[in-house]
Formats: C-alpha cells, sequence, structure tokens
C-alpha cells in the first residue's frame, strides 16, 4: 500500500512540475513579445544639435543629461502621442517644449538623452524630471518649478546656485546609487 501511494504522489509531483514548465515557456513567450514591441515603440531617435550651454524645458520632460566629449540629442516619443514636442536653439540655449490638443496634465513624459562636455543653466517647468549623470563643471544653475524634480549620481559642480517654486526637489550625488 505505501507503494502504490509513494508511485502516485511522485506522478501527481512530476505532472505539475511538467504544468509549471509548459506554463512558464508559454508565459515568457507572450512577456517577450510584449516587451519587445513595447521598446520597438519607445526607441530613441537621434536629432541633430548645435553648441548648447543652457537647456530650458517646458512642461511633461523625463531627462538624462550626461557629460560626454560631444553634444548629442536622443528623443523617444510615440508618433500618436496627444504631446507633440518642439526643440529648437537660440542664444547657445535648447529651448524644449511641448504642443498638446489637451491639457498636459496626467498625459506621461516625453523621455530626452542628453551628452554635453558643458552645461551652466537648467531651467524646468511641471512635472519634468532631469537626472544629472557623471556631470563635471565649475558652476551649475537650476531654475525649477512645479513638481520638477533633479537628481544627479556622480556629479561635481564646485558652485550650485537654485530658484524654486512650488513643490521642487534637488538631489545630487558624487557617488553612484547602487
Amino acid at each position: 500500500m505505501k507503494k502504490t501511494s509513494k508511485k502516485i504522489l511522485i506522478t501527481a509531483f512530476g505532472l505539475v512540475t511538467v504544468l509549471l514548465i509548459s506554463s512558464m515557456i508559454i508565459i515568457r513567450d507572450d512577456i517577450e513579445t510584449s516587451f519587445t514591441t513595447r521598446t520597438a515603440l519607445e526607441g530613441f531617435k537621434p536629432l541633430s544639435v548645435e553648441k548648447f550651454e543652457r537647456v530650458d524645458f517646458s512642461a511633461n520632460w523625463s531627462v538624462t543629461i550626461k557629460h560626454g566629449p560631444a553634444y548629442k540629442l536622443e528623443i523617444a516619443n510615440n508618433d500618436s502621442s496627444v504631446l507633440k514636442p518642439r526643440i529648437h536653439a537660440e542664444n547657445k540655449t535648447l529651448y524644449f517644449s511641448v504642443d498638446t490638443i489637451q491639457s498636459t496634465g496626467a498625459l506621461g513624459n516625453i523621455r530626452v538623452r542628453i551628452t554635453t562636455p558643458e552645461l551652466k543653466a537648467i531651467t524646468s517647468l511641471r512635472d519634468t524630471h532631469i537626472h544629472l549623470s557623471n556631470m563635471k563643471s565649475d558652476s551649475l544653475t537650476l531654475d525649477i518649478q512645479d513638481g520638477c524634480v533633479v537628481t544627479g549620481t556622480d556629479t561635481r559642480f564646485k558652485f550650485v546656485s537654485f530658484k524654486s517654486s512650488g513643490d521642487a526637489r534637488i538631489e545630487l550625488s558624487t557617488t553612484p546609487d547602487f
């Protein structure tokens, strides 16, 4: 009697294991397909850019700025998005603005990656999130307003001045977060 119940338990355990492995394989394929589709929709596109020292963001931007030898700009935005980005340079300032059919509340952010050898000033408005990476400079001027967040890892500035209004946050560190 004991041998029969052990055989039944081993068979039941084997069937459950086979079902679990099969379902994991099926789910993995679905997750991989959805991830590939999402990545293709949100891929970054390079844009040409001239030399700039300052950046100015209107609402709803998610920005990564890193130190590098050349000026580079990449943007990720779905073409069917309500948010329509406009980027132009004037007087060594790179302006990022958003045209939208609706108000900008709760519509998500347009993602941008910037590489620059130098940056002197950042101005940002409503719900813009800026992350500075490996930035080294003599000085940086921040003007952030209404829900903006500026974070930075491995950043070194001799002098930082800032002006803020509303709910704004600044977090800069000299060592990267792991």
